[in-house]
């Protein structure tokens, strides 16, 4: 028996929404998020960049639909080649985007883990912790994409618990892969914001914005 918390994925829409309730798929998000903290993917063919954030052609030109679709992109020829130019940049085009930005938690798990090691990385009230003021959990957060956590559940690297008496750690499932974006230690800033941002407590939502107030947009 693995009982799952669940994270609460309701979304609190404070800025203006290019499509209101319809929110990009996870290939659509991480192009996005590699745009913000990677590198600029303006003018490159969707081939390299379907490359760079490891999704299939096909994918990318459903991406581009959608990118499109909320205004936050157009599409421009190079050649024989389709690239993406951003209507906004920086700060002011994660602010634009942030309504239809989902969480990357798919699903929460205590788990007794010995070892908590690469490629799973610290997510979470712990990442959080690392980054700005803000007080850790008793309990530290990792997360691993969700193939992985699958993976790594049957192979009986780690086991599920009933609560937080009876494990060493919390284990995210992600909809895509943190490695993405993250370093080989935690999870990028971005992601953890949205993975945190209809947290309860008054305290982690200042040090949200802290957060992103940090970022060298």
């Amino acid at each position: 028996f693995l009982p799952a918390a669940l994270i609460d994925l309701r979304e609190r829409f404070t800025q203006p929404k290019p499509e209101k309730g319809k929110k990009l798929t996870p290939a659509a998000q991480c192009l996005v998020l590699y745009h913000l903290q990677r590198q600029p993917l303006e003018n490159l063919p969707l081939r390299d960049i379907a490359e760079k954030i490891g999704y299939s052609p096909i994918m990318l030109t459903k991406v581009k639909d959608e990118l499109e679709a909320t205004g936050i992109c157009r599409t421009a020829r190079m050649g024989r080649s389709i690239a993406l130019e951003f209507t906004t940049q920086g700060r002011n085009l994660w602010e634009t985007v942030q309504p239809v930005l989902s969480s990357p938690v798919k699903k929460t798990l205590w788990v007794r883990w010995d070892q908590p090691s690469y490629p799973a990385l610290l997510a979470g009230l712990t990442a959080l912790s690392r980054r700005t003021m803000m007080a850790d959990d008793r309990l530290p957060t990792y997360a691993l994409l969700s193939a992985t956590f699958q993976a790594n559940l049957e192979q009986g690297l780690y086991h599920g618990c009933r609560g937080p008496e009876d494990a060493n750690l919390r284990l995210e499932s992600w909809g895509y892969n943190p490695l993405l974006f993250g370093d080989t230690k935690m999870v990028d800033p971005l992601s953890l914001f949205l993975s945190l941002r209809d947290f309860p407590d008054e305290r982690v939502q200042q040090q949200l914005e802290t957060l992103i107030d940090q970022i060298p947009w």
